[in-house]
């Protein structure tokens, strides 16, 4: 008879290996340590750079509509997302519109504009909400609601991710003081 199986022991070392442990411990704490303001800093860096390349792909896509060579369905798509209320959009809507399967729509647009379908969604609905924060008067809940955002809070770490600052300091800094 033949058994087949599978043996666990766990982790095993050696007794020389003790002071590998203890090596690597000390190179742990050698590296630097930085202070709560250099961290913030090297966040507030890596967020313009993140919006830099996200702005960098919406410039991008805008260039790459109006060439010849992008299909016809994919820029059919775009002009709907472009003209309608964010709640009305979805992939498989926009397959529909565009007479694909979702996946084949999915995969379509990727190939075609160099962003997910998904991440041009989001990309749009941050450009409404920071009109909608320059523009009017209406509460960030309510502007996270109309630009189909499951919730403030959500809303707004998106908004900070892509912008590099909070939907309140957007308003504060972009907003027009309108004499009451």
């Amino acid at each position: 008879e033949v058994f087949i199986g599978t043996i666990i022991l766990g982790p095993m070392r050696l007794p020389r290996d003790k002071n590998i442990y203890s090596e690597l411990q000390n190179e742990y704490e050698n590296i630097p340590k930085y202070n709560e303001q250099t961290l913030n800093a090297a966040e507030k860096i890596l967020n313009m750079v993140e919006f830099f390349i996200i702005e960098r792909m919406r410039v991008m896509l805008l260039r790459d509509l109006n060439k010849s060579n992008i299909d016809s369905r994919i820029k059919r798509a775009i002009e709907y997302i472009n003209t309608k209320d964010s709640r009305d959009i979805s992939a498989c809507r926009m397959a529909k519109i565009s007479g694909l399967s979702y996946s084949r729509f999915v995969h379509l647009f990727k190939e075609q504009t160099n962003i997910s379908f998904s991440d041009y969604i989001i990309w749009r609905r941050i450009e409404e909400a920071k009109f909608l924060l320059k523009e009017s008067s209406l509460e960030i809940f309510d502007i996270a609601d109309k630009c189909n955002f499951a919730s403030q809070s959500y809303f707004g770490s998106v908004f900070k991710k892509i912008t590099g600052i909070s939907p309140g300091k957007y308003r504060k800094k972009h907003c027009i003081k309108l004499a009451p």
